[in-house]
């Protein structure tokens, strides 16, 4: 049969297309595009926890949950333990732009940095020849934005237990020289929300996060 397709940012291929059925043909680029892919995915292996050949080796793939400047965010299930996760996608051809690939690169040594009960935590990084994936914890309880539509002002004492946990996150994120850059109701998440004015808040999305000097 024939031979599969080299690994992405192969030295003797930068493309693919299927041909009739299975039957890969490679399709020449430039030397200097092919050097670029190969650095990037040097630089994205560096980040990463696992490589694998496809995210449903390690995940169950759930329904979309949001989107960023070039990344989806889905839900999945670990398949080694069941538990559910919300996963950062991120098509590695997007990283081919030095711009994405700092900022994740950023984004990663950042949220590696943090723990802290009300900042999102960072599980691993999982990198396949076609995506980059981070796993987080899944927040099922909704925006602090939606629950202000819904319910309006909160509670002067809900109101000042929000506040002071949001305060706490950011002193501790400063403490560590890190600047969100992002912060506003909608980054800011309830992690049950189970009460009609919940107060168990992480905040998310460092994508456009940075660490001072």
């Amino acid at each position: 049969g024939p031979s599969p397709p080299p690994p992405f940012g192969s030295p003797t291929t930068a493309a693919f297309v299927e041909v009739g059925v299975g039957r890969p043909v490679a399709m020449p680029v430039e030397p200097g595009e092919v050097q670029l892919m190969m650095g990037v995915q040097k630089r994205v292996r560096a980040l990463s926890d696992v490589v694998c050949g496809d995210i449903s080796e390690l995940y169950k793939m759930g329904s979309e949950l949001g989107f960023g400047r070039f990344s989806t965010v889905r839900a999945a299930e670990s398949l080694g333990t069941g538990k559910r996760f919300a996963l950062k996608v991120v098509e590695n051809e997007s990283l081919n732009d030095d711009e994405n690939l700092v900022a994740l690169e950023q984004e990663v040594k950042i949220l590696r940095m943090l723990e802290h009960p009300y900042v999102v935590k960072l599980k691993e990084v999982v990198t396949t020849p076609d995506r980059t994936y981070l796993s987080m914890e899944l927040l099922n309880g909704g925006e602090l934005f939606e629950k202000i539509v819904e319910v309006g002002s909160f509670p002067e004492p809900e109101a000042a237990v929000v506040f002071a946990r949001l305060v706490a996150a950011v002193d501790f994120l400063h403490a560590r020289d890190v600047v969100h850059r992002d912060l506003k109701p909608e980054n800011i998440l309830f992690v049950e929300g189970k009460e009609r004015i919940p107060t168990d808040i992480k905040v998310i999305d460092f994508g456009y996060a940075d660490q001072m000097p």
